[in-house]
């Protein structure tokens, strides 16, 4: 009888032991995110830029604008400092970042430029106070060169140069 027992007693434990023990477990559906956030086969989202971040296309304006093979080749002039221009190429971004997007009413004076430069977009265009051009100071002790045409036939005379005395 004993035998007969212990089938029966290690059933009853069994049965306690597992209404004792808890659920298992859902598994998380953030469990595996970094496959497929950080795989070398998919896009990496956008960076979000704060809002707060100033926006770096605000000192630039719209220097030229040319159309080639593959797009647009941009110029943009600084602001502050006019020896400072970027230009944009329509082969990828720049060492500082920027990149053509879109262009419209390109062959006017009223194109606008959208750039893309760090996170942000935004719209460039032609203002008119950096476009004017300034007059060339004249050149110091500059005379204007005196010529004469040359007449067939006749050799002028060479002229000699005096030496230049050197004053002690």
């Amino acid at each position: 009888m004993r035998i007969a027992t212990c089938p029966f007693a290690s059933l009853i434990l069994a049965t306690l032991v597992s209404a004792h023990a808890a659920a298992p477990k859902e598994p998380e559906l953030n469990r595996y995110e970094s496959l497929w956030t950080d795989s070398l086969f998919t896009s990496k989202p956008p960076a979000v830029v704060p809002p707060d971040q100033p926006n770096a296309l605000k000192d630039y304006t719209l220097a030229s604008l040319c159309r080639i093979q593959h797009g647009w080749h941009v110029v943009l002039l600084h602001k502050k400092d006019r020896s400072k221009r970027l230009r944009l190429t329509p082969y990828g971004f720049t060492k500082s970042g920027f990149r053509v997007v879109s262009v419209e009413n390109p062959s006017t004076r009223e194109a606008r430029v959208e750039i893309h430069a760090d996170g942000q977009k935004g719209w460039v265009h032609f203002e008119s106070k950096f476009l004017t051009i300034r007059k060339a100071a004249p050149a110091r002790g500059a005379r204007p060169a005196l010529s004469t045409p040359p007449i067939p036939g006749y050799k002028s005379p060479k002229v000699r140069k005096k030496p230049v005395s050197a004053k002690m």
